[in-house]
C-alpha cells in the first residue's frame, strides 16, 4: 500500500449543509490534509471554505452565468474541465509597462476579503504532477501573456504536494486544482491563483460587515472589480478576484506602485465586452444563514443568532448575497432578484456595499 501522510486543518463557521455532504462521500485510503490558511496573506488565495461548494453538473450541462456568459460545469471524468480550452492565449495590451493605463480606486480593508479555510482530503497517489506550463494550459492560460510585466519573473507557486498539477480520482474526476504562481521583481510580488472547484468561499461575516459602505470599482479590460487595499507587515497590499469562463481568478499585488499594479492587471486580466451597470440576477433561495454564537463574558453565557447571508440558485450558478442581520427575513424556495453593481465583489458573492436591492 502506498504510504499517505497526513495534514489537518480546521476553520469555524462551515455550513452545515457542507458537513452533511462531507459525511455522505466515499470513504477513500487515509486522507492527507492539506493546511490552506498561510495562503492568504500576500503571497496566495486564502484558502478554501466549504460554505457553498458547488457540485458538478450531472452530463457537464450549459448553465449561465450572471454576466451573461456561459459557464460549462465539467463531468467527474473529464480532465481538464469541459468548457477550458487548453492553450488560449489572452489579450495583450499595446503597450505594455506604458505607464498608468487606468486610474485604480481602493477599497481599504484592514486584511484580505479571501475565503476561509476548511478541511480538505488529498490523497498523494492521486496528484497527477504538471510543469508550469501544463498547468496553465489547463486553465486555458499561456506563461507567456500572464507574466505581469517587465522585470517581474515566475519564481514560485504551484499546488499541494510540490510543484504544479492537479488531484484526480477516478470516480471523482479532479477534485482539487488549485495552483499559484509567484511572480517576483525585487522586493515586489503578485500571485494569480486560479482553481475551477471550491468555487463559493465565503469571507469572513466580521469582514463584511465592517467592509466599505459602498463598494468603489476600477474597470480593467471590461471588468468593473473591487480592488481591496491593506496593509500586511508594514507593506502595501492588493486584492481581487473574478471567475471567468468557470475560472476563478484571485490576484494579490504585495508594494506595486500604480503603474506597475496597472499593467499587471490589464496583462493578466482576460479582455471582455462591459455590461451595462447595474448588474441583475434572478433565482431561487436555498439556504438561509443561521448560525448561533454562544459567547461568555466571564459570568454568564450570551447566545445569538446569526443571520447574515442567503444563497440563490441563478440558474445553476450559486451567488452568496450578504445582508448582515437581515437574512433571517428570507425563507429557502423564495424567488429573489437581486440587483448591484460590478462583478461579485469577491467570486460569488454579493456584498452589502454594492448591493442596490433584492426584490
Amino acid at each position: 500500500m502506498k504510504e499517505t501522510k497526513m495534514l489537518y486543518d480546521s476553520i469555524t463557521n462551515i455550513d452545515d449543509r457542507f458537513i452533511e455532504e462531507a459525511q455522505a462521500e466515499k470513504i477513500r485510503k487515509a486522507p492527507v490534509w492539506r493546511k490552506w490558511a498561510g495562503l492568504a496573506a500576500c503571497l496566495c488565495i486564502a484558502a478554501v471554505s466549504v460554505a457553498a461548494i458547488q457540485p458538478w453538473k450531472e452530463g457537464g450541462t450549459p448553465v449561465p452565468n450572471p454576466d451573461g456568459t456561459i459557464e460549462r460545469e465539467p463531468d467527474p471524468g473529464e480532465y481538464p474541465p469541459a468548457g477550458i480550452v487548453p492553450g488560449v492565449i489572452l489579450d495583450e495590451p499595446d503597450e505594455p509597462d506604458s505607464g498608468n493605463q487606468f486610474p485604480p480606486v481602493f477599497n481599504d480593508v484592514d486584511a484580505s476579503p479571501a475565503g476561509e479555510a476548511a478541511m480538505v482530503g488529498l490523497a498523494l497517489e492521486d496528484l497527477q504532477p504538471m510543469s508550469a506550463e501544463e498547468s496553465l494550459q489547463y486553465f486555458g492560460l499561456t506563461e507567456n501573456v500572464i507574466i505581469p510585466g517587465a522585470g517581474f519573473e515566475l519564481t514560485g507557486g504551484g499546488c499541494f504536494g510540490g510543484g504544479f498539477g492537479v488531484y484526480r480520482e477516478e470516480e471523482r474526476g479532479v477534485y482539487y486544482d488549485v495552483n499559484s504562481y509567484v511572480f517576483t521583481k525585487g522586493g515586489k510580488s503578485i500571485t494569480l491563483t486560479l482553481r475551477t472547484v471550491f468555487k463559493n468561499l465565503l469571507p469572513s461575516p466580521e469582514q463584511v460587515k465592517n467592509g466599505p459602505e459602498k463598494i468603489k470599482l476600477t474597470e480593467i479590460n471590461g471588468w468593473d472589480l473591487a480592488l481591496f487595499r491593506y496593509e500586511d507587515g508594514g507593506t502595501e497590499c492588493v486584492y481581487t478576484e473574478l471567475v471567468q469562463e468557470g475560472v476563478i481568478f484571485t490576484v494579490t499585488a504585495r508594494g506595486l506602485e500604480s503603474d506597475e499594479l496597472a499593467s499587471a492587471l490589464e496583462r493578466i486580466l482576460p479582455q471582455k465586452e462591459e455590461i451595462p451597470e447595474p448588474r441583475t440576477a434572478a433565482g431561487t433561495v436555498t439556504h438561509v444563514d443561521s448560525r448561533t454564537e454562544d459567547n461568555f463574558d466571564g459570568a454568564q453565557h450570551h447566545h445569538n443568532e446569526c443571520h447574515d447571508y442567503i444563497t440563490v440558485d441563478c440558474g445553476g450558478t450559486l451567488l452568496t448575497l450578504w445582508l448582515p442581520g437581515e437574512a433571517g427575513s428570507y425563507s429557502v424556495g423564495d424567488h429573489v432578484t437581486v440587483t448591484y453593481n460590478g462583478e461579485p465583489a469577491t467570486a460569488y458573492n454579493i456584498w452589502p456595499g454594492q448591493l442596490v436591492s433584492v426584490e
